[in-house]
């Protein structure tokens, strides 16, 4: 079922969860139009050897996150801590969930977000 479809019959407004074991960027790209038109934050959890798996780079997410309009990317260390880390963390596999925001659209969510922002340490 496509979340496309899903998204266009109901009212989104808190957060989408994205955990398909390296269909990610599939997902993403399907649900383009609806996360644009949109904009809820989305948590993808996300890992090396799955997204190699399936045969393309992590880095392709942020590409689709970003073509949907979110501009406020940041990474999650494997939930050993609660900081938040920008894009200079995405190569460290280390890294399994983004979160991804649209600041224009919840200043209150990236407020909060950038609390919680610490500097990458490899």
């Amino acid at each position: 079922i496509s979340l496309g479809l899903v998204g266009s019959e109901m009212c989104i407004r808190d957060i989408i969860k994205i955990d398909v074991d390296g269909a990610v960027r599939s997902v993403l790209a399907g649900a383009r139009s609806l996360l644009a038109a949109h904009n809820p934050p989305v948590l993808v959890e996300f890992s090396c050897p799955n997204t190699t798996n399936a045969g393309y780079d992590r880095r392709e997410i942020l590409t689709e996150l970003r073509a949907a309009g979110y501009d406020r990317i940041s990474g999650l260390f494997r939930n050993e801590d609660h900081s938040l880390y920008g894009e200079e963390s995405f190569a460290d596999c280390r890294i399994w969930n983004l979160l991804a925001l649209r600041s224009d659209r919840d200043p209150a969510l990236t407020a909060q977000a950038n609390r919680f922002t610490a500097p990458w340490k490899e």
